[in-house]
């Protein structure tokens, strides 16, 4: 039986959720990028948030620090980007980030995986 979400979940939202496998369970937050209407399709894009030293990263422009005010603390490592089936991993809401900081883990995102090209039509 599959698990049915509590919250639509949006871009922005730092959720907390069971990173695990089967037999373990690893609680994690992470900052989701992808926007609702990909999220109510069943997938979210985030980004693990991690309270560590995120220093090895800063090489990569892909570490955002998210402010003292958010509900995690941390950096959202953005070249770490996976999809996540968030009911499976039982996500929970913790709150919203800035939009400075939505904005800049978007922008660094977009500088890790290139500046896509025009489309020509058929």
């Amino acid at each position: 039986m599959s698990k049915r979400l509590q919250h639509q979940f949006d871009r922005g939202d730092i959720v907390s959720l069971d990173m695990g496998s089967a037999s373990t369970q690893v609680a994690c937050k992470a900052l989701v990028l992808s926007p609702a209407a990909y999220n109510a399709l069943g997938l979210a894009l985030a980004v693990p948030i991690t309270e560590h030293d995120s220093s090895r990263y800063a090489g990569f422009a892909v570490a955002i620090v998210l402010p003292g005010r958010t509900p995690a603390s941390g950096a959202a490592l953005v070249n770490l980007v996976r999809p996540v089936d968030l009911a499976a991993r039982g996500a929970k809401l913790l709150g919203k980030a800035p939009q400075t900081t939505i904005d800049e883990a978007l922008h660094r995102l977009q500088a890790v995986v290139g500046k896509t090209a025009e489309r020509t039509p058929a």
